[in-house]
């Protein structure tokens, strides 16, 4: 059994692993097994929902993320510079922690192994490495007309994108009419003058799976890609193309597993390669 289009609640849980040996040898196992795209995502606790940081519902920060979007741009301009479309500055604004509609996700097992038993505040919790198997239609570039369309929904306004979820429009045409949408491509011609109008509804709602483009030292450390996520996808037609397991990592066992991961080399100063998580690794070192 496997979850399909993220749907609610946890993924199933396919293998238990309580040694940096039996991970490997899973995870080997894995590699060898050809199947589609598999990527993968630490979770210090087994129970959190698998979304991107903007659809946690502690802060309701979904409700007004075309201005959040906009906010951190005017306060930092220059940081923002060089990005030439909004899937970059989404990027860019998740690196600094605003909540978005992007979820990261590596294609290196043991990185997510790290995160799924980093020491903090859920040592006590079991966790797990969830585990994406994304088939071809849902792998995408930085410069994917579909990444341009979904990342541009930023800009959108609640009211805006709710007239898009709950449309009767079916076509093309039929949503080509709608204002909402004549002003998302007003955003995707600013980066791509030479985009054609054939938004499909459906395709609005879909989650693909993006290769962001290698500049940034915390995505190359971490062998780092994005998933992206469109409407509410509660509300839109449901759709495959990426399913879902866990493996399991019992909380007593973390500790082992960390001190192993830190003797192969994963620990905060190479995953996170900027001085301050470099000097907080060190004080681990001697602590």
């Amino acid at each position: 059994m496997v979850v399909t289009a993220f749907a609610a609640g946890r993924p199933p849980t396919v293998a238990t692993v309580e040694n940096i040996g039996e991970a490997i040898g899973f995870f080997d196992g894995l590699a060898r097994s050809g199947s589609p795209l598999t990527v993968f995502r630490g979770h210090a606790d087994i129970g959190w929902e698998v979304a991107p940081s903007i659809f946690r519902d502690d802060l309701n920060v979904l409700d007004f993320e075309s201005r959040v979007v906009r906010d951190l741009v005017a306060l930092y301009p220059t940081e923002f510079e060089s990005d030439r479309t909004m899937f970059d500055r989404l990027v860019r604004m998740q690196h600094f922690g605003l909540r978005t509609r992007l979820m990261d996700v590596s294609r290196n097992p043991l990185a997510a192994l790290y995160f799924s038993v980093e020491d903090g505040d859920h040592n006590h919790e079991d966790g797990c490495v969830v585990i994406f198997n994304i088939h071809d239609d849902r792998v995408k570039y930085y410069d994917s007309d579909s990444i341009s369309c979904i990342s541009n929904l930023a800009n959108l306004t609640t009211a805006e994108k709710k007239i898009i979820e709950d449309t009767p429009a079916r076509t093309i045409r039929e949503l080509n009419d709608l204002q909402p949408v004549d002003r998302l491509y007003q955003f995707i011609r600013a980066e791509k003058p030479e985009f054609r109008p054939r938004i499909r509804r459906e395709d609005l709602f879909k989650p693909y799976f993006v290769y962001p483009k290698m500049n940034n030292k915390r995505i190359i450390a971490q062998n780092g890609a994005f998933i992206v996520f469109g409407l509410d996808r509660t509300k839109g037609p449901k759709t495959s193309g990426i399913s879902l397991t866990c493996v399991k990592i019992p909380a007593l066992a973390k500790q082992a597993i960390r001190q192993s991961l830190h003797r192969l080399g994963y620990d905060d100063s190479t995953l996170f390669p900027d001085i301050e998580r470099s000097a907080r690794q060190i004080m681990k070192n001697y602590s």
